[in-house]
């Protein structure tokens, strides 16, 4: 049998914590957030008393960026678990478009990560990619002229790109 942990009760869309894990109390009805002391975030159920905590992370999210998820997915199979650092090199020397979108996601994610607490300051160079991932957006059907009174269906695709940081 598996043991719960606090990040079984993370929302995969959202990125934080719905219930207790012990518990099951909701997020709005009796969680608060504990002092941040180490890299990770502390919560403190008020039902159970009871305490847990996940990593510290930065989430940054872009949607409806006009390239197809498949040329954005040569980028971000680039820097996937790479350190932040090294990450912004790799895109910025990158030739393809896609790059540039991905480079500000990944510095919005690390000022995310730093406006979180600003009581303490996080290490940039310890902090790498955990997750980064693109989900395809919707398409655009648009019609170019063809011979002999014909018509050929164009698509114009788009993507949603997702880039969570952590401390290593």
């Amino acid at each position: 049998m598996f043991r719960k942990t606090a990040l079984d009760k993370i929302h995969p869309k959202t990125l934080k914590i719905t219930t207790c894990p012990n518990c099951n109390t909701k997020i709005k009805k009796g969680l608060k957030k504990l002092e941040l002391k180490s890299e990770f975030e502390s919560y403190e159920c008020e039902n159970c008393n009871y305490s847990f905590s996940f990593p510290f992370q930065g989430v940054a999210k872009k949607t409806f960026i006009r390239s197809s998820p498949r040329k954005m997915r040569l980028i971000t199979d680039l820097v996937r678990g790479k350190y932040v650092d090294d990450a912004l090199t790799i895109l910025r020397f990158q030739t393809k478009h896609a790059a540039r979108d991905c480079e500000n996601l990944l510095k919005s994610a690390i000022a995310n990560v730093d406006k979180k607490d600003e009581n303490r300051a996080i290490d940039k160079d310890s902090l790498f990619i955990k997750e980064i991932f693109v989900d395809q957006g919707p398409t655009m059907k648009r019609i170019s002229a063809a011979p002999m009174g014909r018509a050929y269906r164009i698509k114009k695709r788009s993507n949603h790109l997702t880039i969570v940081v952590a401390p290593k």
